[in-house]
């Protein structure tokens, strides 16, 4: 893959834009809308340009590295799962070098999005299930998502990137808090207790960490510690107050919780 340069931006329920320059090939794409529908569902803060399927399309479709490409069929994502898993299977035979994953995973958010959660999920699945390796699959980016779904083969992926992406960066407060409270919203005993050793990480070794994160991580340690360390509790409790957080109502559950204690 050659350099990209490449910008964007949107404003919720406005407009949105984006900007692809391949340099080397002379090629520029620029897209211009009226909702904020071509940046926002992609999740392109954290650094993949390739989970737009604009640009997905646009690098298959015009880049010099894909003219010997160009017998290479579109895949219709508007079929069902069988129909867009034989399309896939062929294209796996005509040993094209070209991946589906970067469109697969765009299309996945798109229906996201548009609150076709099913179909997104789906589509999301295929991915993993062609490409279980990819970068765009296994980065911070595409964390939240897994975490959050409501499939539980993908919640065991999101658990698995969060693991790997810690060994990689220990200390890293926005993936300790996203694996946290994944294991805090968990039903089993086992998963919750595996919770707070992440937020006491976080408030202990993660330096330059969001004060939104060092207050919640705090009181929910402070919460869980009330019935059985008073000090631990207390210690907590008080470490919200002097964050420098100002969110009134998590302020408001720890002036009470403290009234409890003191």
């Amino acid at each position: 893959m050659k350099a990209l340069v490449w910008h964007y931006g949107w404003r919720v329920k406005s407009y949105s834009s984006l900007i692809l320059k391949i340099p080397d090939e002379n090629l520029t794409l620029i897209i211009l809308a009226n909702s904020s529908g071509l940046s926002e569902p992609f999740d392109l803060a954290y650094g993949s340009v390739l989970k737009s399927p604009f640009a997905a399309a646009f690098l298959r479709i015009f880049s010099h590295e894909n003219y010997k490409k160009k017998s290479q069929n579109d895949i219709d994502f508007e079929l069902d799962k069988k129909f867009i898993m034989l399309q896939l299977k062929n294209e796996r035979r005509k040993k094209f070098k070209h991946s589906n994953v970067n469109e697969l995973v765009s299309r996945a958010l798109i229906e996201k999005w548009r609150r076709n959660i099913k179909k997104s999920e789906m589509l999301m699945e295929i991915a993993i299930k062609y490409h279980p390796d990819a970068k765009i699959i296994r980065d911070y980016g595409n964390l939240m998502y897994l975490l959050n779904s409501r499939k539980p083969s993908l919640r065991r992926t999101g658990e698995s990137v969060a693991i790997n992406l810690l060994k990689k960066d220990p200390y890293n407060p926005y993936i300790l808090f996203r694996l946290a409270l994944f294991y805090l919203k968990s039903k089993k005993e086992k998963n919750n207790n595996k919770a707070y050793p992440l937020f006491l990480r976080i408030i202990n070794k993660s330096k330059g960490s969001p004060v939104y994160i060092l207050a919640y991580s705090a009181f929910i340690l402070g919460r869980n510690a009330m019935f059985n360390d008073y000090e631990a509790a207390l210690k907590y409790l008080k470490f919200v107050k002097r964050s420098g957080f100002k969110g009134r109502y998590l302020l408001k559950k720890v002036d009470l919780l403290l009234s409890y204690l003191e």
